[in-house]
């Protein structure tokens, strides 16, 4: 299980991903619960290319990081 957070730990492109495995995506405006960041499970972020981007829309994220698991 990955969790996809703004300030993941851990860059989605550097990060192998196994045949089966699980996201969790959390809303645009809070992220995911904390009760859910503090069960251990690996967190990933979408790297942006420029640092004046905030951050992108769920939809859009989940878009890249289901790519990705698939390629």
């Amino acid at each position: 299980v990955y969790l996809v957070e703004t300030s993941g730990t851990s860059d989605l492109w550097n990060t192998p991903l196994p045949p089966r495995a699980a996201f969790v995506f959390g809303a645009e405006t809070r992220g995911l619960p904390p009760s859910l960041l503090q069960t251990g499970h690996a967190t990933l972020r979408v790297p942006l290319y420029d640092e004046r981007v905030r951050s992108l829309n769920v939809a859009m994220t989940a878009g890249i990081v289901l790519y990705e698991a698939l390629r």
